[in-house]
């Protein structure tokens, strides 16, 4: 998942001015000039936006 946040950071910046997560929106953890993509995760996965159903099956 890091990974992917990391390869889709740029592109998704500019796009998520709104939706926030404790105070910061998520073009703030997206922003190229201080990218933080595991915090970003960290918050998403605290979030009401994610269900976390425990580790993934592959």
């Amino acid at each position: 998942m890091l990974a992917l946040v990391e390869h889709k950071a740029l592109h998704a910046f500019g796009y998520h001015r709104h939706p926030r997560l404790r105070g910061h929106t998520v073009d703030d953890y997206l922003d190229p000039r201080h990218t933080d993509e595991a915090a970003l995760l960290d918050e998403l996965a605290r979030s009401p936006y994610v269900r976390n159903r425990g580790k993934a099956r592959c």
